[in-house]
């Protein structure tokens, strides 16, 4: 295989060091080798800074830049002012990657204006591949869709390789006011400047779901995570952001407006929390929004059934499965907190 183009694969890395070594050696074992791998350290305080120097030293393509902590959308942002490459993906310091993947995400650009591969979402229990069935063209509306409707492609940014001069050309960084959700926004700020993508079903992406993680120990322990209402404020930027789309790519968004709704009441429900600014911000929802949302193929049974009642009162869902609390808990919880 001819490598004509440099690829820039950016790592953000925050006390990663159980998972980094793995990570680093499947990227510098990518049979694509015209690569550029930027390591921003936020402030870690564990030993990865001392694994990414070591890597670092030892091939020559890396790049390692340490900060002060200021969130993973700013060491992101970071390596997005240094790439040099064509082309730019993401890998976070938890995941690994599979030999071919970085070769997988260039032949998925290749004369299209984003590429995007299937995945493999890796438990302590067990890894399950996330694919659709076949390679698949998108069109720019299908992208929109896809990334914002809880898909096989989803809005994560570590399964995409994306044009660099897109995203100088536009100025494209990521939202450090926004905790969750910043990596969805992004990529539909890019897709503003896109006709069209391509899907490769082959999963080589490995995403590492940490039991461990803030969002687990959140309903383990139901301590509320206020950073999460920051994804309304994303959801908003969205909606502004397509206001002159298709009717297709508005119906899109509008489920995403009902879905995140849904996500926080979920985990406000879980947790035994209350709060009067972010109920009326649930509530925010207007006929036409809950409509794209029950018409929407993402969403399952269940789901359409709360959305529904939150639309007619997300107090009462709230009481009700407050209330019923152990059934409720129990069969809802996966379907609705993911």
């Amino acid at each position: 295989m001819t490598n004509e183009y440099k690829v820039s694969v950016i790592v953000p890395v925050y006390n990663a060091g159980p998972f980094l070594d793995r990570c680093l050696a499947s990227i510098c074992a990518q049979t694509y080798k015209n690569l550029e791998v930027v390591i921003i350290d936020d402030g870690s305080t564990d030993n990865s800074p001392t694994i990414s120097r070591e890597y670092a030293l030892k091939d020559s393509r890396i790049i390692f830049v340490s900060q002060e902590n200021s969130g993973v959308s700013a060491a992101r942002n970071s390596g997005l002012d240094i790439v040099s490459g064509k082309y730019v993906t993401f890998v976070d310091a938890d995941d690994y990657i599979k030999e071919n993947h970085i070769e997988n995400l260039y032949n998925a650009i290749a004369g299209r204006d984003i590429g995007i591969t299937a995945l493999y979402n890796v438990s302590a229990e067990n890894k399950r591949q996330k694919s659709w069935g076949a390679n698949t063209v998108l069109t720019r509306e299908q992208l929109f869709e896809e990334t914002v409707c809880d898909s096989y492609i989803g809005g994560y940014l570590w399964n995409k390789i994306f044009l660099r001069d897109i995203i100088n050309r536009e100025q494209l960084r990521l939202s450090p006011d926004i905790s969750i959700s910043e990596d969805m926004l992004w990529i539909c700020q890019y897709l503003m400047f896109c006709t069209s993508g391509y899907y490769s079903c082959e999963p080589t992406y490995y995403y590492v779901r940490n039991d461990q993680s803030a969002m687990r120990k959140m309903y383990e322990e139901h301590c509320f995570d206020i950073r999460k209402a920051s994804s309304l404020e994303a959801a908003r930027r969205m909606k502004n952001l397509t206001k002159n789309e298709t009717q297709t790519v508005k119906d899109a968004i509008n489920y995403r407006w009902v879905r995140v709704r849904l996500w926080i009441l979920m985990n406000m429900i879980f947790c035994g929390y209350r709060d009067k600014n972010l109920f009326n911000q649930i509530k925010d929802i207007q006929f036409f929004q809950l409509k794209a949302y029950l018409k929407n193929k993402a969403g399952k049974g269940i789901e359409k059934a709360c959305a529904l009642i939150m639309f007619l009162s997300p107090h009462f869902l709230y009481w009700s499965a407050r209330i019923f609390g152990k059934l409720f808990f129990t069969k809802f919880r996966e379907k609705l907190l993911n």
